[in-house]
C-alpha cells in the first residue's frame, strides 16, 4: 500500500488527489476542446453527406418505382387493348383485300369490254371485207354470164353498148351499206 493512505481506504482526499483530478478534468477537457475543433466539422459533413447520398437514393428509387408502376400500367393497357388492336388490323386487311379484289374484277371487266370491242371492230372489218369480196365475186359471176349471154344473143356493136351502160350502172349504184 502507498504511504498515504489510510488503512481500510483505498485512496485518500487530500490535496494531491483533488489537484491530479483538475489536472485530469482540465486534460480531457483540453482533449475534448481539440477533439471537437479537429474531428466534429469533419464529421459531420460526412455524416451529412451520406445522408444527402441517402436521401437521394430514395429519390431515386421512388421516382423509379412510379416509373416502373406507370409503365406496368401502360403495358397493362396495351396487352388489353391487343385484341381491339388485332380485330382493327384484321378488318384492315379485310378492306383492302376487298378493295384490291373490285379492283382487280373492275380491271377485269374492263379488258372483257376492250376485247369485246376489238372483237367487234374485227368481226365489222371482216364483214366489211367478206362483203367487198362477195360483191367483186357477184360482179365477176355477172360479167361471166352476161358475157355468155351477150355472146350467142348480140351483135358486137350491141354488146360493147350494153357491157358500157352495165359498167356505168355498176360504178354509180352502192352495194348493200
Amino acid at each position: 500500500m502507498p504511504p498515504n493512505i489510510p488503512d481500510g481506504r483505498v485512496f485518500g482526499f487530500d490535496s494531491q488527489t483533488f489537484i491530479s483530478v483538475g489536472v485530469h478534468l482540465f486534460n480531457l477537457a483540453v482533449l475534448a476542446f481539440a477533439m471537437s475543433k479537429l474531428l466534429y466539422s469533419p464529421v459531420r459533413e460526412f455524416l451529412y453527406s451520406r445522408a444527402h447520398r441517402i436521401d437521394e437514393q430514395l429519390r431515386r428509387v421512388r421516382d423509379e418505382k412510379a416509373e416502373a408502376d406507370k409503365l406496368k400500367l401502360e403495358y397493362e393497357g396495351l396487352i388489353s387493348n391487343i385484341g381491339l388492336e388485332r380485330e382493327a388490323i384484321l378488318e384492315e386487311a379485310r378492306k383492302e383485300a376487298a378493295s384490291r379484289q373490285n379492283q382487280m374484277i373492275s380491271d377485269t371487266d374492263e379488258t372483257i369490254k376492250r376485247m369485246t370491242l376489238e372483237a367487234r371492230d374485227e368481226i365489222a372489218h371482216m364483214k366489211a371485207e367478206a362483203r367487198d369480196e362477195m360483191r367483186q365475186a357477184i360482179i365477176d359471176a355477172s360479167m361471166v354470164m352476161a358475157e355468155k349471154i351477150v355472146a350467142h344473143s348480140l351483135d358486137p356493136q350491141a354488146y360493147e353498148s350494153l357491157f358500157d351502160r352495165t359498167i356505168s350502172d355498176l360504178e354509180e349504184s352502192t352495194w348493200w351499206k
